[in-house]
């Protein structure tokens, strides 16, 4: 199991210079089932204060803080190699009020075990091949008695 609190900041344009806060958090229950790779599924909350401009672009007249929420699963794979780990996930927002390209998102990113059970974690999310942002974030892991073979 796993648990990452991510942040950052994006820009809605390529020359836009305002940046907007954005933070995740993500919930994993992964299974390992060889020594170098894992699997597994999640659910993915997001915020993001973009939305609230390209709302009130299309017209809206009223913001609210729900309406900058994203709700989203994912399935994951992850390549283990020592306390570096490659981290590739596609997901699905089943919740959001503003739709970029498509509700599919993935996230690929790189994961390092700072001790037992922390790890420091940096990754893109996309839809498409559109990079939407950069996230920074620190993970805590841990391991059923059931599962654990690691």
């Amino acid at each position: 199991y796993s648990f990452f609190v991510n942040g950052g900041t994006k820009t809605r344009f390529h020359f836009d210079k305002e940046r907007y806060y954005i933070s995740s958090l993500i919930i994993n229950v992964e299974k390992r089932y060889s020594r170098i790779a894992r699997a597994g599924a999640g659910i993915d909350l997001f915020y993001d204060g973009s939305i609230k401009a390209d709302l009130l672009g299309v017209g809206e007249e009223r913001v609210s803080f729900n309406d900058l929420l994203r709700f989203g699963a994912h399935g994951s794979y992850d390549i283990i190699m020592g306390r570096t780990t490659l981290s590739i996930q596609l997901g699905y927002y089943f919740y959001t009020e503003y739709v970029d390209l498509t509700k599919m998102y993935s996230r690929f990113g790189l994961r390092y075990s700072l001790f037992k059970n922390l790890e420091a974690n940096i990754s893109i999310k996309s839809h498409y091949a559109k990079a939407d942002f950069v996230e920074w974030g620190l993970g805590y892991r841990w391991y059923s008695k059931k599962w654990k073979n690691e």
